[in-house]
């Protein structure tokens, strides 16, 4: 069988069409995963505001001024930094997160560096890098 074609090799930059598609210089490639949230977690993370008395705090202020706080926005009894979901200050909550994430089918039980980057990519606590290598390590 015959093929009606001829491969032919251009070296460096006379390979102009290879140029466009492989030479950039700055290239970025990012997965899009969604995670959905359970009901469970989200109606926890609601509860986690109310006690937590900074973040109490923090909503009150939002819901009367909403840019009196440059990073935050309060957006359907939800709680936003820079877009990322804010989690009050409780322990259980924050370890059943990480736990559903470290967990995920999609990209799951990955080390400190990808699990640190898929939580920020959603969420947002105060001493979340911390949390997730003890709690990577301890995995």
């Amino acid at each position: 069988m015959e093929f009606d074609f001829i491969i032919e090799y251009k070296q460096g930059k006379e390979n102009v069409v290879t140029d466009a598609l492989s030479r950039q210089d700055t290239l970025e490639c990012s997965a899009l995963v969604i995670h959905l949230l359970n009901p469970d977690l989200s109606q926890k993370i609601q509860q986690a505001y109310l006690n937590d008395p900074h973040l109490q705090l923090l909503v009150q202020e939002l819901i009367a001024k909403p840019s009196s706080h440059k990073h935050f926005r309060w957006v359907i009894d939800e709680l936003h930094r820079k877009g990322r979901l804010v989690v009050g200050n409780d322990a259980d909550l924050r370890q059943s997160l990480l736990n559903w994430l470290h967990y995920a089918l999609s990209g799951g039980h990955s080390g400190i560096n990808d699990t640190l980057q898929r939580v920020k990519s959603i969420l947002y606590w105060k001493g979340m890098t911390k949390d997730i290598k003890t709690f990577v390590k301890t995995m």
